[in-house]
Formats: C-alpha cells, sequence, structure tokens
C-alpha cells in the first residue's frame, strides 16, 4: 500500500504477528462470503417465516389464503400508474412509427 503526505511518497508495509500469507488471507475471504450467505439464508427461510406467525400477521394471511388471492399481484396491479405504463407499452406496440 502506497500513501502520499505531501508530496512524498512512503510505504507501508503490513506485518502480521500470526505469520498469515496469501493463502490465510484468502480463505478469510472465503470464510466471510459464506458466513455472508449463511446470513442471508437465515434472514430468508427462518426469520422473515417466523413472522407469518405474529397475532397481528396471522389473521393477514389467513383472510388472503381462504379467498386464494395473489397479493403480490394487487399490489402491482391496482396502481394507476401501472396502468398508464400497461397502456403506453401496449400502445407503443400496436402504434410503431
Amino acid at each position: 500500500m502506497y500513501t502520499t503526505a505531501l508530496g512524498i511518497k512512503s510505504r507501508t508495509v503490513k506485518i502480521s504477528a500470526t505469520g498469515g500469507g496469501p493463502k490465510s488471507d484468502r480463505l478469510k475471504k472465503w470464510f466471510r462470503l459464506f458466513v455472508g450467505f449463511a446470513c442471508i439464508w437465515a434472514f430468508m427461510f427462518v426469520l422473515i417465516p417466523s413472522f407469518d406467525d405474529l397475532p397481528v400477521v396471522k389473521p393477514l394471511i389467513d383472510f388472503i389464503e381462504e379467498r386464494d388471492m395473489n397479493a403480490t399481484a394487487l399490489f402491482y396491479s391496482d396502481a394507476e400508474e401501472t396502468a398508464e405504463a400497461q397502456n403506453y407499452l401496449i400502445n407503443s406496440k400496436r402504434f410503431r412509427p
């Protein structure tokens, strides 16, 4: 790593007390990557699904499942902007210059 201070270049050398080299740095990076993936997996498949049993959320989920509704589709199709965008895309395909 090089640093510049007032136009003078100096070299900074990292010295490790444990004697780790590039191989141990690579293993640390892979370990951090796998820990990150594990955290994302736990968030998606353990933490978020546990919210389904909360007393505030459970009646809403039961209501949606009883009526066989696709809640995500309703969110995107009810907006006026979405309808305008859909009409624009349809008309741009239909009436090409």
